[in-house]
């Protein structure tokens, strides 16, 4: 409905003059005057119609309208958009090489805990490879990739996790089952060396829709063999996500 109402004002818009701009701003544009806010529209029609629309959808029950000459919106404070945007990846820190198998699934490596304190990111992406040893290991066996946090300020971390680069044995697979949040599980074929991609997968879902405020990485393995002994086969990394406010 509302599409169709802006497209039926282009059209008419289109048949006038357009009028003067006000305070410099040119053009068609819609406000809010509820929340004092301005929006400049795109010139291409398509785009206006889509712009527009948008605008009032996050403006309901608001009272809205669009014009041509803005008037008074040249005093108010231009509408900004909120865009997605992205930190500067980085590396986890963690041991992968030579990570012997866990029968048990409970004797691994943990990495490094990061902090989100300063960078305030709302989510993570985290994805990268994980290679298997140079002997065949058994088909249809597992690669898990943890995820632990820190609940407090100190911090404290889950279990036998100390939020360094070392290895750990968790107490049990009921107790990793809920002190971790599983991140991703792969399986592995019975071919040696091969490298094994993984996301980016968002952490905070996993976290219940927030980041704690330091989290990293436990990886564990029931292969059968050992995984690569060199450093650069296995990398595991990060980019922190945020919103941007473009005006």
């Amino acid at each position: 409905m509302i599409t169709h109402l802006l497209k039926t004002w282009w059209d008419r818009r289109a048949k006038r003059s357009q009028s003067p701009p006000v305070f410099g701003w040119a053009g068609p544009a819609v406000a809010c005057w509820t929340c004092a806010i301005a929006h400049k529209l795109p010139s291409d029609v398509r785009q206006a119609i889509a712009s527009a629309a948008g605008f009032f959808e996050r403006h309901l029950g608001h009272a809205v309208n669009w014009f041509e000459a803005p008037g008074l919106a040249g005093v108010w404070t231009p509408n900004a958009d909120v865009k997605e945007a992205f930190g500067t990846s980085a590396a986890y820190t963690i041991t992968l090489t030579s990570l012997a198998s866990s029968a048990t699934l409970v004797a691994g490596r943990e990495g490094t805990a990061i902090s989100n304190t300063t960078n305030l990111f709302l989510d993570y992406l985290v994805g990268g490879r994980i290679t298997m040893g140079t002997v065949a290991p058994t088909a249809d066996k597992t690669i898990e990739v943890w995820l632990y946090g820190s609940g407090e300020d100190t911090p404290t971390y889950p279990d036998e996790l100390d939020g360094t680069d070392s290895d750990e044995t968790v107490t049990s697979v009921n107790v990793k089952k809920s002190a971790l949040r599983l991140l991703e599980r792969v399986f592995v074929d019975a071919t040696a060396s091969r490298v094994y991609w993984f996301g980016p997968v968002c952490i905070a879902q996993a976290f219940g829709g927030h980041v704690p405020k330091n989290h990293g990485l436990f990886v564990v393995q029931d292969s059968g063999q050992a995984l690569h002994s060199t450093a650069g086969n296995h990398v595991l990394s990060y980019t922190g996500v945020y919103n941007t406010v473009i005006g």
